[in-house]
C-alpha cells in the first residue's frame, strides 16, 4: 500500500481527488491567460511575472495548505512542489522576454514542464483512486478485490526465483459473540485493533488482506513454513495478550486461529487458499487460538 495513503479513509481520498481537480481547473485558467498574452501580444498580469507566482496561484495555495497537510512532507509532495515551481519559473522567463525574442527551445521547455506537472498530478490522483479501490475502508488493510492480482504477480515471481512463500488465513475466534454482546461498533473496533497488530507485527514485505468479515489473509513472501510458524506464534500471543477498550471502560480479549499453506507456483491460487482454509479448520477444531498448516 502506498505509504502516503496509509491512514486515508475513502472519504479522504475522494476529497483529495476533488480538491486537486478544482485546483487544476484554476491552473488551466492561469495557463490560458499566459497563452492569450503570448498569442495576442498583451501585457502579462502580475501573477505571472512575480518571482513567487508559484506560491500565489490558487494551485500553489492549495498545495502548501491542504495537500501538505494531507500527505505530509513526502517525496511525492516534494516532487510536485518542485515541478510546479519550475513550470512557473519558465513561464516567468517567457513573460519577461520580449515577444519577438522568445526562442523555440524556451517555449518547448515550458511545454515539457507543463506536461511533467500534469503527469505528476495525474499520478497522485491515480494513487488516490488505487487506494480507494484496493483498501478496506475499516481496517486499512488491502481488500479482497486486490487479492488475486497481487498473488498472481507473486506466483509468477516465485516461479522465477524458486523461493518459498506462505499463505495464512487468520480468523478471530468467536467474533459473532462479540457483535451479539457488545454491538457492531465495538466489533468494528476489535477488527481495527487486530488489523493494527497484524500490520505492526509483520515485516515490511508481508501483505495483509481483509478476506471477509473477521477473517484476514496474510501473504508471507520468502518464508518457509517453519519460519512462518514462529512468526505467527509471536503474533498469536500478542493478540491473546491484547485488550480492546470500549467506551464504557470494558476490556475485551480475543484470540485468533491461523491456518497456513505454501503458495504453490504450479497450481491455481484459489487451491492454495483452500488448503490454508482447511488448515484453519483444523486449528478451529483443535480448540482455536492456535496454528495449523498443510505443507
Amino acid at each position: 500500500m502506498n505509504e502516503i495513503f496509509q491512514n486515508f479513509t475513502v472519504q479522504d481520498a475522494n476529497d483529495l481527488i476533488e480538491q486537486m481537480e478544482l485546483a487544476l481547473i484554476y491552473h488551466d485558467e492561469w495557463l490560458g491567460v499566459l497563452n492569450r498574452s503570448l498569442v495576442c501580444n498583451l501585457e502579462f498580469p502580475e501573477d505571472i511575472t512575480t518571482a513567487n507566482s508559484h506560491s500565489r496561484c490558487k494551485f500553489g495555495v492549495w498545495l502548501q495548505s491542504s495537500l501538505k497537510h494531507s500527505i505530509g512532507d513526502s517525496s511525492v509532495f516534494n516532487d510536485l512542489e518542485l515541478i510546479h515551481k519550475l513550470m512557473h519559473d519558465t513561464v516567468r522567463e517567457l513573460a519577461l522576454t520580449p515577444h519577438d525574442k522568445i526562442s523555440v527551445d524556451k517555449y518547448d521547455e515550458f511545454l515539457f514542464r507543463r506536461q511533467a506537472f500534469r503527469w505528476t498530478c495525474d499520478s497522485l490522483m491515480h494513487q488516490a483512486c488505487h487506494s480507494i479501490l484496493h483498501t478496506d475502508p475499516l481496517t486499512r488493510t488491502f481488500n479482497r478485490h486486490s487479492l488475486i492480482p497481487t498473488l498472481q504477480r507473486e506466483q509468477a515471481r516465485i516461479a522465477d526465483t524458486g523461493e518459498t512463500s506462505v499463505l495464512v488465513l487468520a480468523d478471530i475466534d468467536h467474533f459473532k459473540k462479540i457483535n451479539d454482546t457488545y454491538g457492531h461498533m465495538v466489533g468494528d473496533k476489535v477488527l481495527v485493533s487486530i488489523a493494527n497488530i497484524l500490520t505492526t507485527s509483520s515485516r515490511p514485505m508481508d501483505i495483509i488482506f481483509r478476506y471477509g468479515g473477521e477473517e484476514f489473509l496474510l501473504y508471507l513472501p520468502g518464508t518457509t513454513m517453519s519460519a512462518a510458524k514462529v512468526a505467527l506464534e509471536r503474533i498469536r500471543k500478542k493478540i491473546e495478550g491484547h485488550r480492546t477498550k470500549t467506551k464504557f471502560s470494558q476490556s475485551i480479549q480475543v484470540t485468533m486461529s491461523f491456518g497456513a499453506s505454501i503458495l504453490d507456483k504450479s497450481q491455481e491460487i484459489q487451491e492454495s487458499i483452500n488448503q490454508a482454509d482447511r488448515a484453519l479448520y483444523q486449528a478451529k477444531q483443535s480448540g482455536r487460538n492456535r496454528f495449523a498448516c498443510i505443507e
